[in-house]
């Protein structure tokens, strides 16, 4: 049985990667796209890739009903995606009043990894350690 401090440390690994992938894209679309739509597109792009790192690490090998993993993950997912994008949402909403505590020049990036940090103690590692993941072959 792994700790949780192990499996925390390596989802906040897989997460961090993905979270970087998801601001990059994000950021790199904002300049194409409205703010709210780049940041989706980021998330979701993340979200994918994050799902591969979150199974190995939660299930190892074990290969058994991927369809039910996923079908959690993505449930999940939308939770987790959807909090983010409304938080962020109402930063966008709320700019003329949160910019005084935030570097203009970094808003949306300090909003987005505000947001991701909370929502990764709150659903992310909790859900999927507990419950996407959780597998009775292999001792969580």
């Amino acid at each position: 049985m792994e700790s949780n401090l192990k499996l925390g440390f390596y989802s906040i690994l897989a997460g961090s990667i993905a979270s970087i992938l998801a601001i990059s894209i994000s950021g790199g679309l904002d300049y194409i796209f409205p703010y709210q739509l780049a940041n989706i597109l980021g998330l979701l792009t993340a979200m994918f890739i994050n799902f591969l790192m979150q199974k190995k690490i939660f299930l190892g090998n074990i290969e058994n009903n991927k369809s039910a993993y996923l079908f959690k993950y993505l449930f999940t997912d939308i939770l987790i995606l959807g909090s983010n994008q409304l938080l962020f949402h109402f930063a966008i909403k709320n700019k003329k009043y949160l910019i005084k505590y935030i570097n203009k020049n970094y808003y949306n990036l300090i909003c987005r990894m505000i947001f991701g940090s909370l929502i990764w103690i709150c659903f992310s590692f909790p859900l999927r350690r507990y419950w996407v993941f959780k597998n009775k072959d292999k001792k969580n």
